[in-house]
């Protein structure tokens, strides 16, 4: 998650991996709030570095200062450097291993999202191609600048993406096992740009996932409509009400702008702007300038300026 923040940071065997995500969750479960690491696949034999996810503190570090908690750490995990980008610190363990704790307002989704060195990041291109956003806060409907959560949950993900869930969290044996697996969705969307930028640059999982599919038998992605899942997870009436709501204040801001409202009242700067901030308090307001009727929209501008200079 971190990335290589150190240079004397060495990578951990497996079996030593193993042994210290099993100390680190005995010896700090007592500060943090549900600590659990990522998932690393079996065919793995050394790992760059320990990826830990958490809630938050238990209550009785929660009101304490972040570096204050930092210290009594360093008891437990004694580290010689540490690097704070927050919600992320990492720490240099015995000078040798990093080990990165993450904060994760959701660690389900997070769990899922992180493991397998982020092989979930692939699906990206697939829901922004549709008009969705997928990161590891959740699913999110794109409606203009808006982001409007569909949402949080691993299990609800999996089934969105038609994967096992049983599977997924078995691990698997080798990469071909895991890449098989991925590509078992019908919602992987991967263009031929993509294929050759990440052929040549990115992770090395990334990289080997990105040949695999050169390799492999042609597929086609399967299109889904956004409004299918909206409405699975009702959120199709929420969707459309912010983009009525965003469609309308185009028209609006089409009709009543600071040229227009000028023209009529002869209003410039400041005066100008109060008088508009004073029109838009009024409850025909939306209505008016939702009609594209122009004579009408000036008639109301200039009734309502008779108004405010009363």
């Amino acid at each position: 998650m971190g990335g290589n923040l150190f240079k004397k940071a060495e990578r951990i065997p497996r079996k030593e991996y193993e042994k210290l995500v099993k100390y680190i969750i005995d010896n700090t479960k007592h500060i943090f709030k549900n600590l659990c690491d990522t998932i690393q696949p079996k065919w793995k034999h050394d790992m760059g570095d320990i990826d830990m996810l958490y809630t938050g503190f238990t209550e009785e570090f929660k009101d304490q200062k972040n570096k204050h908690i930092w210290k009594i750490v360093n008891e437990m995990l004694p580290y010689t450097e540490i690097h704070y980008n927050c919600p992320m610190i990492s720490i240099l363990y015995k000078d040798k291993y990093q080990i990165d704790f993450k904060q994760a307002d959701n660690i389900q989704f997070q769990h899922l999202f992180h493991s397998y060195g982020g092989i979930f990041n692939v699906f990206g291109p697939y829901f922004r191609e549709n008009g969705m956003k997928f990161s590891s806060k959740g699913i999110f409907a794109v409606v203009g600048s808006n982001y409007l959560l569909i949402t949080k949950d691993a299990d609800e993900l999996l089934d969105i993406l038609q994967l096992d869930k049983d599977v997924f969290f078995r691990n698997f044996d080798t990469k071909l096992d895991l890449f098989t697996f991925i590509l078992k969705s019908p919602y992987l969307y991967v263009s031929k740009n993509i294929l050759k930028k990440n052929n040549k640059y990115g992770r090395p999982l990334f990289k080997d996932f990105f040949k695999f599919l050169l390799n492999c038998p042609r597929y086609t992605s399967k299109i889904i409509d956004k409004e299918t899942i909206l409405r699975k997870y009702n959120k199709l009436e929420k969707y459309n009400s912010i983009k009525t709501e965003l469609e309308n204040n185009k028209i609006i801001k089409q009709n009543f702008n600071g040229n227009q409202v000028s023209k009529v009242t002869g209003l410039e700067n400041k005066e100008l702007g109060n008088f508009m901030s004073y029109m838009r308090k009024d409850a025909n307001f939306k209505t008016v300038f939702l009609n594209e009727n122009v004579a009408l929209c000036n008639k109301y501008i200039n009734n309502m300026y008779k108004k405010y200079k009363i």
